[in-house]
């Protein structure tokens, strides 16, 4: 039976680069079922990008559902496209990024040798040429609580288990990494494909550069959250919830170097 593919694509005010984002999912390898587009009270004409690309594969015979809500943030977004989704996976994509045309392809092979898996990851950026490493990784709750392995744009999640979980609405920094570790936490594990199998559209940095992840002080704030929640829900242990908290305050002065000092 072929595995049903659900895109949810959370739009707000992406008019320049929703058209290129739609076209990465359709054009796969690995034909999706459908794209879920919630547009999130765009002020600018992105409503009109979505009726034009409706119209431009409504021939197509191609499911595509536009959603239209109050500005409330991507994670109300991607709740509001998992409770309208009807495939068997669930694939996350932001609105500025595209996918490679065999991204869906290639998670969905990981899945043959790993059936039991809930989340399927991936690597995000610029393909290098000379070499095109495909291993598979397991990742359990123990694993991620040390590193997001789980890129949103580059991840699926069985519809099944995404339906039981939601993304934090309040939280506006490192609220996917929060939804993935919920996930883990109920002792599912996840696998991860050391290949890019996303790119940001205008090529940018996963931190350091505009949008959300700019101020990455915040995204510390925002993880740093997601440890203290783990261990307020009694997902982990004090010591735990000391040790992860130390290790990332660690990575973030790495990236604060990265930044600041290498750049």
């Amino acid at each position: 039976m072929k595995i049903k593919v659900s895109v949810i694509i959370p739009c707000y005010n992406c008019a320049e680069t929703i058209h290129q984002c739609v076209e990465s999912a359709v054009n796969q390898t690995y034909s999706v079922h459908e794209i879920i587009l919630v547009n999130d009270g765009s002020t600018d004409n992105t409503l009109e990008k979505l009726d034009e690309i409706h119209e431009k594969y409504k021939e197509a015979h191609l499911l595509i559902k536009i959603i239209s809500q109050t500005n409330q943030g991507p994670s109300a977004a991607r709740n509001r496209g998992i409770e309208e989704s009807t495939g068997d996976w669930i694939a996350f994509l932001d609105s500025d990024d595209y996918w490679f045309e065999d991204k869906t392809e290639i998670q969905l092979r990981g899945l043959q040798t790993y059936p039991d898996s809930v989340l399927i990851g991936g690597k995000k950026g610029l393909r290098k040429k000379e070499i095109i490493l495909k291993k598979v990784s397991v990742v359990n709750f123990l694993k991620l609580c040390f590193k997001n392995f789980f890129l949103t744009s580059s991840t699926m999640v069985n519809a099944r288990v995404a339906k039981n979980y939601k993304f934090n609405i309040h939280q506006k920094h490192s609220e996917d990494y929060r939804f993935f570790l919920e996930i883990l936490a109920d002792k599912f594990y996840g696998i991860t494909i050391d290949l890019s199998l996303s790119c940001s559209i205008a090529n940018k940095r996963d931190y350091g550069e505009a949008g959300l992840s700019q101020n990455i002080f915040k995204m510390e704030k925002g993880e740093l959250s997601n440890f203290k929640y783990l261990f307020e829900q009694k997902k982990i242990s004090f010591m735990k919830y000391v040790g992860f908290s130390l290790f990332s305050i660690l990575k973030f002065f790495r990236r604060w170097i990265i930044i600041n000092i290498l750049s």
